[in-house]
């Protein structure tokens, strides 16, 4: 299975995923990008997690941060609309 579709399939909502190879003293390394989505939260569809991201750290969200999420998302939505 390729990774990009990995992803998508865990994810619960379609991703926007960016995929490079970048080469690091002769060694391949993949680089990995997924910008930021407007349907927040998303949820893991593998376990019903729903994760939170602090500077370069990812937890399962408590529920004050799962509400600012769902606040967020909704604010967006009300945004795109009008």
């Amino acid at each position: 299975m390729r990774l990009r579709d990995f992803i998508q399939q865990c994810a619960s909502t379609s991703l926007e995923i960016t995929l490079h190879t970048v080469f690091l003293n002769t060694s391949p390394v993949l680089v990995l990008r997924i910008e930021q989505g407007k349907n927040k939260p998303y949820q893991d569809v593998r376990n019903s997690a729903t994760w939170f991201r602090a500077n370069a750290t990812n937890r399962p969200a408590n529920p004050s941060e799962l509400k600012g999420m769902v606040m967020e998302g909704l604010h967006q939505s009300n945004e795109d609309v009008g």
